[in-house]
C-alpha cells in the first residue's frame, strides 16, 4: 500500500491521485500537484477537469482549453470543451460543435 502525505491545511480541496497527480484548489483557483506536493499545473484556473488521455480541460474567464503539465496545448478559446475520449474531444465555439484531435485540429462537425 502506497501512502501519500499531502498537507491538507494548504489546500481548500484536493481530489484523489490518478497517474501520480491530483487536482487541488486554493481560494477558488485550481491546478494540479504531484505526489511530492509539487505544483505541476499552476493554480490559476477557475476550474479544471480530471486528466483524460493526458489532457485536462481548463476553464478561465468563460473560455476553455486543454493543458498538459503546465503547457497550454490547445488555447483557451472554446465556449464548451469535454475531455478527450478515443483521441477526440467535443468542443463548442459559438453555436458550432466540433470534434478536435490532440493537436486542436477540427476533425468533424457535430
Amino acid at each position: 500500500m502506497l501512502l501519500i502525505y499531502i498537507n491538507m491545511g494548504k489546500y481548500d480541496w484536493i481530489d484523489v491521485f490518478v497517474d501520480d497527480r491530483t487536482r487541488v484548489n486554493i481560494k477558488s483557483k485550481y491546478g494540479f500537484i504531484d505526489e511530492a506536493n509539487n505544483e505541476i499545473i499552476s493554480l490559476k484556473y477557475d476550474a479544471v477537469s480530471s486528466i483524460s488521455e493526458g489532457f485536462a480541460v481548463v476553464f478561465l474567464k468563460n473560455k476553455r482549453g486543454f493543458i498538459d503539465v503546465n503547457e497550454v496545448l490547445i488555447p483557451l478559446q472554446f465556449d464548451q470543451a469535454f475531455p478527450f475520449r478515443g483521441g477526440l474531444a467535443l468542443v463548442q465555439l459559438g453555436d458550432k460543435f466540433n470534434y478536435i484531435d490532440k493537436r486542436g485540429s477540427c476533425i468533424k462537425d457535430y
